[in-house]
């Protein structure tokens, strides 16, 4: 299961907007051609694009696959989490 619908659980693809994934995800791209998948920037994209579009609008019309060059049909996913949310700092002793 692609590790995008853990960070919008119950929501389908076609319905996910930028807004709706947690800024501690790193969002990526997948590519339907070769199956590369890799980061991209987030914050570009939304300025571009805003947080309320649909990731299925911009991913599949905007992404290209920097191993191959296919820009047809690629998608978005999630590439990893910033681990200084997913593991906060502990609180100063004192």
């Amino acid at each position: 299961m692609d590790p995008l619908f853990d960070a919008v659980p119950g929501k389908a693809y076609y319905a996910i907007s930028f807004r709706d994934i947690p800024p501690a995800y790193i969002l990526g791209g997948r590519c339907l051609v070769c199956g590369h998948v890799g980061p991209v920037d987030r914050h570009r994209i939304e300025r571009r694009w805003g947080g309320g579009e649909q990731l299925r609008f911009v991913g599949q019309r905007h992404l290209r696959c920097m191993a191959c060059g296919n820009r047809v049909r690629n998608h978005f996913t999630v590439v990893g989490c910033y681990l200084a949310t997913a593991f906060p700092a502990a609180p100063p002793a004192g």
